[in-house]
């Protein structure tokens, strides 16, 4: 007999906590500990990607109005992705970059979702015009500056978001 398939919400309310408690760690972020939670994390929010994208959950034709308000909360998922594999660590250069760049695609994916749902207006510069407009103006140090500053400010954003989706927008 077939094993009910695990509950959505569920599984989403577990791989917040893993992702808060991995926020919140006291952990070295290149201990095996620390990595290891991190990969776990992204192993739960991956699967509750597949099972939002196997019930065809949001289509780009709906707005923000059109979606259920207890499937708002999973137009977060490309973020917590991003940020997770963003704290995977490596030695290798090459592996590093490659990271990055995934982590870059789940925020332009969920940039992306944001126009689509019309849950605001922008452009989203293309992967060439953001390089070019980055480098001739900053140094490194100044690139991971802004980049910190940056991923707090997302982080922030994160928990306004989740604070507004667990208290049902009050």
């Amino acid at each position: 007999m077939d094993k009910d398939p695990p509950n959505i919400n569920i599984v989403y309310k577990e791989a917040v906590r893993l992702y808060t408690d991995i926020d919140q760690s006291t952990l070295e972020s290149n201990s095996d500990e620390f990595q290891n939670n991190v990969k776990e994390t992204i192993s739960k929010f991956e699967l509750i990607t597949h099972m939002v994208n196997s019930i065809n959950i949001f289509s780009n034709n709906e707005r923000i109005a059109e979606i259920p308000t207890n499937y708002l909360k999973l137009i977060l998922l490309p973020v917590y992705l991003a940020d997770l594999t963003q704290r995977i660590t490596t030695t290798e250069r090459e592996d590093r970059r490659c990271l990055l760049e995934k982590g870059e695609v789940y925020y332009r994916d969920f940039l992306q979702r944001c126009l689509d749902f019309e849950i605001s207006e922008f452009e989203i510069p293309s992967k060439d015009e953001s390089v070019e407009k980055s480098r001739p103006s900053m140094d490194a140090t100044e690139k991971i500056k802004q980049e910190y500053k940056l991923n707090k400010v997302r982080e922030e954003r994160i928990k306004e978001l989740n604070d507004i989706i667990d208290h049902g927008g009050r």
